[in-house]
């Protein structure tokens, strides 16, 4: 219903889900995207909570939840920081480690929601990059707007001032 544009109905249909099944995170994660569609910011939150309290492991859940605290009023800097360090700290391994991370195992193939998070997005993996602080970090910039448009005109200056022995841009 959300995609033929029935917002008003999707809405009903997945707050009926989660009278059903309050334990269902992908019907909160759904009535997310149908609110959110609609500006109706402090629900998203509500929505979100639920889900990451609902998934406390999944990154997914929290990068969602991180995300979308940053539209709201109540949110300060400082919050909004330490919400992202406890992001680090549960999903984005060992602060300082040169070690490889080994890749989490792929899904396997066939197997519907195997590997998925509430949404059906792949679940988080730990990158096999090694994490060493000392090379520079890679940064990529892909856009349409890169040119002519205002993103691109106010990204110019952020790259070009950017400390070279830090970072390397694309």
């Amino acid at each position: 219903m959300r995609k033929l544009g029935r917002v008003d109905e999707a809405e009903s249909a997945y707050r009926e889900a989660v009278r059903l099944r309050p334990g269902h995170s992908g019907a909160y994660n759904n009535l997310a995207v149908v609110l959110s569609g609609q500006g109706r910011l402090a629900e998203v939150i509500a929505c979100r909570r639920k889900v990451a309290e609902l998934k406390p492991g999944s990154a997914s859940a929290a990068s969602a939840l991180l995300s979308t605290l940053h539209y709201g009023p109540a949110s300060t800097p400082g919050m909004l920081l330490e919400i992202a360090r406890e992001w680090a700290r549960k999903h984005g391994g060992e602060r300082g480690s040169d070690d490889a991370k080994t890749p989490s195992p792929q899904p396997s193939p066939g197997v519907p929601g195997e590997g998925e998070d509430s949404a059906g997005a792949p679940a988080h993996r730990a990158h096999a990059n090694v994490r060493d602080s000392a090379r520079p970090l890679r940064v990529g910039c892909v856009s349409s707007n890169l040119s002519g448009h205002p993103e691109g005109r106010f990204l110019r200056p952020v790259l070009a001032n950017l400390a070279r022995e830090a970072f390397e841009t694309t």
